[in-house]
């Protein structure tokens, strides 16, 4: 069983970590554009799984390495604001 306080600093930091791998792909899939399929897929596959191996390796020192649903779903509601945010900001420059 998790601690509360474990739990809040851990949805937190997965919330914070779908913000910053939300840039990251951006940034990477721009990068990407210049190179051919092959190579796309293994800087894609690369980055991967050095951003899931990061995660787990900050994990381990938050939580002792426990993965919930509810941390993954963190991630990906970081990650969906992230991206809802940056269009908001497009949209509203193109104006």
């Amino acid at each position: 069983m998790i601690s509360l306080y474990v739990q809040i600093k851990t949805i937190i930091f997965s919330l914070l970590y779908g913000v910053v791998l939300y840039f990251f792909l951006e940034f990477n899939l721009k990068f990407l554009k210049r190179y051919s399929k092959i190579y796309q897929f293994i800087i894609l596959l690369l980055f991967i799984i050095c951003n899931s191996l990061a995660y787990f390796i900050i994990l381990q020192k938050i939580n002792y390495g426990i993965v919930n649903i509810k941390f993954l779903l963190c991630i990906l509601s970081g990650y969906l604001l992230s991206n809802f945010v940056s269009n908001k900001l497009i949209e509203k420059q193109k104006k």
